[in-house]
């Protein structure tokens, strides 16, 4: 694999998150093979409720806050407000789920102005190159790479036990 500087630059990122005792985490489902029975707004607002809701336990146990940061999205501001919407009844109206430490719905911003964002990115798509090969290596050969750089270290900070 080529970007020695990029493969080290992630080394550096998640040692650094395992070493302030952070943690990745991530959620996702396998998306269905008819494009046209794709949904992707349902299947982001199922994730991004399932995503605040494990963030919310984790938090829970520890008695911290937390608030999220969501990277700009090109789909406007009704999905937007849709999404704030559902996070916003996730924290005060789902009596069985409600989302105690959460301090605010989501924030969104410009990856391109914010670095922390730009990295969540690309560990997202890491993940996602990860996950795409653990489901179908035959389709992804060429993804092998990431698995061989990657993969052990992510497991390492991933969710805690």
């Amino acid at each position: 694999m080529k970007y020695q500087q990029l493969r080290r630059a992630t080394f550096r990122l998640l040692s650094h998150i395992k070493n302030i005792g952070g943690h990745l985490f991530y959620t996702g489902e396998h998306k269905t093979t008819d494009p046209v029975a794709h949904d992707s707004t349902t299947t982001f607002k199922r994730q991004l409720l399932q995503s605040v809701r494990k963030i919310d336990r984790f938090c829970a146990q520890s008695e911290s806050t937390f608030i999220l940061v969501l990277d700009e999205q090109k789909a406007g501001n009704e999905w937007r407000e849709k999404n704030v919407e559902a996070c916003t009844l996730a924290m005060f109206e789902d009596a069985s789920e409600k989302c105690r430490t959460m301090i605010e719905p989501p924030l969104q911003g410009e990856s391109y102005l914010f670095q922390t964002l730009q990295c969540a990115d690309w560990i997202c798509g890491l993940i996602g190159r990860l996950t795409a090969l653990a489901v179908a290596p035959e389709e992804f050969q060429d993804w092998e790479p990431f698995d061989k750089y990657f993969s052990s270290r992510i497991a390492l900070v991933g969710e805690p036990q």
